[in-house]
C-alpha cells in the first residue's frame, strides 16, 4: 500500500459466550507521513487509512477513512478489481447488532468519495448502461472501453445507508470521454 507506520489498539471486555453483548473498541491507523487523526488537511501528498469502531449494548459504529491509496490494492485481486485509481474515502456506519441474521437491514450512515486518474473495467452492469446509453458506438475507433476498461478522471459523491440502502443524490463522474451524473439507490444484498 505504500505505508510505513502501522498502529493497532484493541480494548475487549466481556464474559458471555455472545460477543454481541461484549464492550469492544479499536483502531487500525497506517499511514505514509502523519497520522491521518492528526492531519489538518494540508498534507495533500500523504496517504492513510485509519478503521476505528466501538461496540457496546448490542450496537456498533465504525469510522473508516482512506487518503490517496490505490483502490486496486485495497482490492482482492481475485477476481481482478473492477476499479483502479487513487481512492479518498471517508464514511461512518452504525448497525444495530440484536438480529445479526439481518445485520444489513440495520445499517446506517454516511460518507463521501473522491476517485482520481483511474479506470472503471467493465462488469454486467456497466455494459448494459453503458449499451443503454449507445457509447460503444459513439465511441468507435477512439476507444476499446470492453477491453481497456473506461478512463476515469475523477468521481466524486456522498451517499448515505439507510436501513440497508445505499443512495447517492450527487455521484458525478468526469472522464476524458464524457461526464456523468447519478442519483439513485441500492439495496445492500443481505
Amino acid at each position: 500500500l505504500g505505508l510505513s507506520t502501522l498502529a493497532i489498539t484493541l480494548a475487549l471486555q466481556g464474559q458471555d459466550r455472545d460477543w454481541t453483548t461484549w464492550t469492544i473498541q479499536g483502531a487500525v491507523e497506517s499511514t505514509n507521513r502523519v497520522r491521518l487523526s492528526e492531519a489538518n488537511g494540508s498534507d495533500f501528498g500523504s496517504k492513510a487509512f485509519r478503521l476505528t469502531w466501538l461496540q457496546k449494548d448490542r450496537k456498533t459504529k465504525a469510522d473508516f477513512s482512506v487518503r490517496n491509496l490505490l483502490i486496486e490494492r485495497l482490492l482482492p485481486p481475485d477476481p481482478p478489481p473492477r476499479f483502479t485509481g487513487s481512492l479518498t474515502l471517508k464514511t461512518s456506519m452504525e448497525m444495530d447488532l440484536t438480529r445479526p441474521e439481518w445485520a444489513q437491514r440495520f445499517l446506517n450512515g454516511k460518507g463521501n468519495i473522491h476517485l482520481m486518474n483511474g479506470r472503471i473495467l467493465t462488469s454486467p452492469v456497466l455494459s448494459k448502461i453503458l449499451f443503454m446509453l449507445n457509447v460503444h458506438n459513439v465511441l468507435m475507433g477512439k476507444i476499446n472501453i470492453l477491453e481497456s476498461g473506461f478512463p476515469v478522471d475523477q468521481l466524486t459523491g456522498t451517499f448515505s445507508v439507510e436501513d440497508g440502502i445505499l443512495s447517492t443524490k450527487d455521484l458525478a463522474l468526469k472522464s476524458p470521454v464524457f461526464a456523468l451524473a447519478a442519483t439513485g439507490t441500492y439495496d445492500i444484498p443481505t
